[in-house]
């Protein structure tokens, strides 16, 4: 980052009107231009951390501050603003060989699941394993619910619902579960906890009861194969069931109905997610394209159409309506929830996992598991332009004392024309003029505005950059247009 752009703050006013000058004959010569529509709304990724590991599996925290890691028996913690790599062991059960499969956290952070065939749960604050499951049955997957205090296992025919601070079943769902083609995926638990959902091996049907065994499950049937994947809406008023039928199932909770059956993918969906507002589904298929629903009509809104090859891991983030799918093809691809594409991200392998943290500001991606040279892992930071360029105005601005006064109201109107880009970009041009002439001039603010000017896609013309570069010293020499490539 550039630390000056206009040189000190003894250099004359005149040299600062003579660029501003040129900047706004420029402007209205039409020679600042956006590179596209999208620009304003792309999110920027900037790299946390990208290496090799033998891990197989990894989960990112809620809050984007560990990445938790298995291969096969061992259990690796990173964290990632310290960098620091620890593994975690807890003793095994006699004659108990660790083999684990995936890695999960609850919403609080701090509990962690590592599944086996006897799951373990530690507590990431004090790193120490909690609990290590003995079941009377081999464990085929296990998930923690939202707030971490129930544990789910299924088992091969069967699942069981835990307290975890007491180490005791709470309530055994004696039926025939369907535990084999189950995308494990998948979330089982409404968002408050209270309602799990399991496919049963009994005509193709989705039981869902409540998690402490207080209420008759019901059953919700209609598809002619195994379900394969199960979605809660937010606000635990529906259920998707996705299968190998190829159809999705959208029912009732409360009457167990059918609403609608979705219909058009080729191949199955082994993820499915609702927007915030439950006013739409959106479905990534393995026929390598992504569906978006309206759940109240069963109607197709929009396909959206890009990877050449199935895809093969897929995450949505509620809070900024993001999607990500990752792929055979080796890209990863950013989508809006409006179904716009946002980003690639290319990789050197098949893509095989993509999460997001719970506010979508992290974005881990997992590639090339099943290659001789391990998985790759990257983790990124995603900068959301609509929600956080004008917060970083406010927060650069309100240190000064004189001039962030007048900023305040002036910040205030660009975020109401926040929408409108071009008039944002004038206005943006406007408070930097006021900067610039302002007797509390600050350069580091200036440059700030530029920048800003640069994240929306104006190219700043070689004129100006020349004339900025003319008054900056030298070991701060870096022109803006650069910064783009």
């Amino acid at each position: 980052m550039i630390n000056r752009v206009f040189g000190k703050k003894r250099k004359s006013i005149a040299k600062k009107v003579i660029i501003l000058s040129t900047i706004l004959l420029l402007s209205h010569q039409g020679i600042f231009t956006a590179e596209g529509e999208t620009f304003a709304k792309r999110p920027q990724l900037v790299p946390v951390v990208s290496f090799k590991s033998k891990n197989e599996n990894f989960a990112l925290s809620p809050n984007g501050g560990t990445l938790a890691m298995t291969d096969s028996g061992r259990l690796t913690i990173l964290n990632l603003e310290a960098r620091n790599c620890e593994e975690l062991r807890a003793p095994a059960p006699q004659g108990y060989n660790k083999y684990f499969t995936a890695v999960s956290f609850a919403d609080n952070n701090n509990r962690l699941l590592v599944i086996s065939s006897r799951p373990e749960i530690w507590d990431l604050k004090t790193k120490t394993c909690l609990w290590v499951v003995q079941n009377t049955t081999k464990v085929c997957h296990a998930q923690l619910s939202p707030d971490g205090k129930n544990l789910l296992t299924i088992e091969e025919t069967a699942a069981t619902v835990w307290n975890v601070d007491k180490k005791k079943p709470l309530y055994r769902l004696e039926e025939a579960i369907e535990s084999y083609f189950l995308n494990t995926h998948n979330s089982f638990w409404s968002n408050n906890g209270k309602l799990i959902a399991l496919p049963t091996s009994k005509d193709f049907a989705v039981i869902v009861f409540s998690d402490d065994g207080s209420k008759t499950p019901r059953t919700l049937s209609g598809h002619t194969r195994e379900v394969i994947s199960v979605a809660f809406s937010p606000n635990q008023t529906m259920l998707a069931t996705a299968s190998f039928d190829k159809t999705i199932r959208l029912c009732c909770l409360e009457t167990g109905n059918c609403l609608n059956v979705l219909e058009g993918h080729t191949k199955l969906c082994p993820n499915m997610f609702f927007t915030e507002d439950e006013q739409q589904v959106i479905t990534p298929s393995v026929d390598g394209t992504v569906r978006v629903w309206d759940p109240q009509t069963g109607q197709c809104l929009k396909v959206l159409e890009g990877h050449e090859q199935v895809i093969t891991t897929s995450a949505f983030c509620p809070k900024t309506g993001m999607l990500v799918t990752g792929s055979r093809d080796k890209t990863v691809r950013i989508w809006d929830v409006e179904g716009e594409l946002l980003q690639i991200v290319p990789c050197s392998s098949c893509v095989d996992k993509v999460a997001f943290n719970e506010d979508g500001t992290m974005l881990a991606i997992g590639s090339g598991k099943n290659s001789k040279s391990a998985m790759t892992i990257q983790v990124f930071t995603l900068l959301q332009p609509k929600n956080t360029y004008f917060e970083l105005l406010d927060s650069i601005l309100d240190k000064s004392q004189p001039y962030s006064e007048r900023s305040k109201k002036e910040l205030s109107d660009l975020r109401k024309k926040e929408q409108d880009k071009k008039v944002t970009i004038e206005r943006l041009w406007q408070l930097f003029g006021t900067q610039i002439n302002s007797p509390e001039f600050d350069i580091d603010k200036a440059q700030l505005l530029l920048r800003q000017l640069e994240y929306l896609g104006v190219v700043i013309p070689e004129e100006v950059n020349r004339l900025m570069l003319q008054n900056t010293p030298d070991d701060k020499l870096f022109p803006l247009n650069e910064q783009r490539k």
